[in-house]
């Protein structure tokens, strides 16, 4: 067929709306055309007897969102989720040293420091003529007040009535000279602010470009009529995949990434020609003619100071070292976890401080391979299940991990009164007779050493008066029979004083790790109405600490029942929790999967116990918990003073003889081990001792420390039993 005969297509893309923009002739022959209402091109391929099309749309990230910055929020979630949701993606990054001043003032209206003194470029113009002409009027002022000062001078004997009006016009000029000159000083001074503001971004200051570019699948039309069918398919793919997965779900959506589209073709050969070869600065320096180039180039540019940006010692907009971010980001997806190895000796380096939560899982099958993650690359997590999911044991796994590294510190906040049994070794056969399964031997099964404070119960000790003391070391604070009035307040008051006191230093390496549990249970949608106010200042503690915490050490286990518990504002809740851990969830959490898991729909089957880990640097694993060493369950508040009466700062069995102390253990290690209480002949043939006397002796001292009674069975011969006084509340 002649070369005029097949030439179909640029007739039909013109009934379409489409503009030719373009040619390439070099080897193969690639024609581009271009849809200014609905923002995308199509690339044509002459292939002979076929022409093969696509359509592409592009995008460049905007800085600031509604809420605030975005751009470094979770770089490797947005490429993530773009390589699930789009066929075809090309992203584009360049990095530009020196802005102009038009960029630095942007900047300063984004960060809302215009709002101090007008700081934009048309007040500081403004402030400038204002000045001029108050400069004027002043010497005018001033030189009419020194002739009317003359004229009072001259005694010409005339009528006082003229003398009278000269002083009152000197007076009037005076407070008028006065008012002109505050006036003045006010502007000179917010005029210095703007400028020196200024300087400090020309100096400091950076600019980015992110651009976003996906494809629909690649068309092949060989007649008139399969092109038009193509050509349909391709706008519509690229057309829906821009409303549903572009501008809901990252505009506004799960992402909470902000980006717009490009309203002229190829923005990104624009971006990498006229930035990459001529940044900002240099552009600016162009010919009147380049304004045009300089206006379409700016507008996808994110400014950001690549250094502190201070006036008068005062930090008014941090650091964002954005080409850093995203390198690290993207070469961070190269550093795969090991999927092998013992679970105490793993391929992962010991400073990623490994953690041994499971056994990994193929589909529905456990694996022999351990489940073992870097808590150090973890970062802050966010889990969530419904009720009996295992997600309390998993959080009890975790800190259990986190326990084993003495440089960490750890804080649980627990508005229940479940977290006080990692004080308490497990002794449930029903969790005991796991352990083989995970190779692990019974005696695992042990209590940790955290200072206990529950102030709602009355029990442990009472909260330090300076709660950033809560910060350091391990404790446990309980909000267990407080309003929730008040379980929000303190909980806001401890996550604002630990923040605080931690801030004061930056950190590269994890320090404190705090745990919250239930966190639904400080949130606005959980609470009563009178507690409203308390809850959004407790999930504002929160946001602030998952936006900003990581740089000062600090990581969030953040557990609840589901993402819809948080106000739908709290951005940095589903942005900077970098690690997702879903558990069987209802309907309500499977959207929010969907957007990190293969299928969220698989959440609804899982078993007890099995999780579904997703974190940008590995992908999804799926993994079955191990049972924790510690209890997990609720005590009374009665046992709860018991048990926390003996580990509270080592004062277990301080107060006891040693073969008390002995005897105590013995209790509890044949509780535990046999599941049942220890005859006294028993305990005494282990500790050694034959005389009755001073056995009755030893019980009598270690009930009176409360930490065990004494019970005799209705057997024959009345046999006496030793029983630890620590039992479950069974309320």
């Amino acid at each position: 067929m002649e070369k005029e005969n097949r030439d179909y297509w640029s007739s039909i893309l013109g009934q379409r709306g489409f503009e030719k923009i373009g040619d390439v002739h070099y080897r193969e022959h690639v024609q581009l055309w271009w849809h200014s209402a609905d923002k995308l091109e199509v690339l044509l391929y002459d292939a002979g007897t076929a022409v093969l099309l696509k359509a592409v749309k592009t995008y460049y990230m905007r800085a600031i969102g509604p809420e605030g910055e975005t751009y470094v929020r979770d770089l490797n979630n947005l490429q993530d989720y773009l390589q699930s949701h789009l066929p075809e993606i090309h992203i584009t990054f360049s990095h530009y040293r020196d802005i102009t001043a038009d960029l630095a003032f942007r900047r300063m209206e984004e960060k809302r420091l215009a709002h101090d003194t007008g700081q934009s470029q048309q007040c500081l113009a403004d402030h400038e003529a204002e000045l001029g002409s108050l400069r004027d009027e002043f010497a005018s002022k001033r030189q009419t007040l020194y002739e009317t000062g003359e004229l009072l001078k001259l005694d010409t004997g005339g009528p006082s009535l003229v003398q009278s009006y000269l002083q009152k016009r000197a007076t009037e000029l005076r407070h008028e000279l006065e008012g002109i000159r505050r006036r003045g000083e006010g502007l000179e001074r917010d005029t210095a602010i703007t400028k020196n503001l200024l300087n400090e971004y020309l100096k400091k200051g950076a600019a980015a470009c992110f651009t976003i570019s996906f494809s629909s699948n690649l068309q092949n039309a060989t007649s008139p009529e399969e092109f038009r069918d193509a050509l349909e398919q391709i706008i519509k793919e690229v057309v829906d995949l821009h409303r549903f997965q572009v501008m809901q779900k990252l505009n506004g959506g799960k992402l909470r990434i902000y980006v717009e589209e490009a309203e002229s073709p190829a923005v990104s050969w624009q971006i990498e020609w006229a930035g990459g070869a001529l940044n900002p600065r240099q552009l600016e320096r162009l010919s009147p003619e380049s304004g045009d180039l300089i206006n379409r180039t700016n507008q996808f540019l994110m400014v950001a100071p690549s250094q502190d940006v201070k006036l008068a010692g005062v930090v008014k907009d941090e650091q964002k070292l954005l080409g850093a971010w995203v390198v690290q980001s993207f070469l961070k997806r190269l550093d795969k976890l090991p999927r092998t190895g013992d679970p105490h000796r793993t391929a992962i380096p010991e400073g990623n401080m490994p953690i041994w939560v499971g056994r990994l899982m193929e589909g529905d099958t456990v694996t022999s391979e351990p489940a073992v993650f870097p808590l150090e690359m973890l970062e802050s997590i966010y889990i969530s299940g419904s009720t009996g999911s295992g997600k309390t044991f998993l959080v009890r796994v975790l800190t259990e991990g986190a326990v084993a590294y003495k440089e960490i510190n750890i804080l649980v906040l627990d508005p229940r009164n479940q977290s006080v049994g990692l004080l308490l070794a497990e002794d449930r056969e029903e969790i005991l007779e796991h352990y083989p399964e995970f190779g692990l031997d019974q005696a695992r099964a042990r209590g940790f050493r955290f200072r206990y404070y529950g102030p709602g119960i009355g029990a442990g000790e009472p909260l330090p008066t300076d709660l950033a003391e809560l910060g350091a070391g391990r404790s446990i604070v309980s909000f267990k029979g407080m309003q929730d009035s008040e379980r929000c307040e303190t909980f806001a008051e401890i996550l604002e004083r630990v923040f605080d006191d931690h801030s004061r230093e930056e950190s590269e390496h994890l320090k404190t790790v705090l745990a919250i549990e239930e966190a639904q249970l400080f949130t606005k949608k959980r609470v009563a109405d009178d507690a409203k106010s308390a809850a959004e200042r407790a999930e504002r503690a929160i946001e602030t600490v998952l936006r900003e915490g990581r740089k000062y050490g600090l990581r969030v286990f953040l557990v609840s029942q589901t993402i819809k518990d948080f106000a739908y504002g709290s951005a940095s809740i589903r942005q900077n929790t970098n690690t997702k851990v879903f558990l069987k969830n209802s309907d309500r959490e499977i959207d929010y999967a969907s957007d990190f898991i293969e299928d969220g729909h698989q959440i609804i089957h899982l078993k007890t116990g099995t999780a579904v880990c997703y974190n940008a640097q590995w992908g999804s694993t799926k993994f079955w918990v191990r049972p924790p060493f510690s209890k997990v369950w609720e005590l009374s508040a009665q046992d709860t003073s018991l048990l926390v009466s003996r580990h509270s700062e080592d004062k277990a069995t301080s107060g006891l003889s040693p073969d008390a102390q002995r005897l105590f253990e013995i209790a509890v290690r044949y509780r535990n081990e046999a599941g049942e209480p220890v005859n006294v002949s028993k305990a005494a043939e282990k500790l050694g001792i034959t005389s009755k006397r001073r056995m009755l002796k030893l019980i009598e001292e270690v009930e009176r420390a409360g930490l065990v009674r004494t019970i005799r069975l209705d057997e024959t011969g009345r046999p006496r039993v030793i029983v630890p006084t620590i039992r479950p509340d069974t309320d």
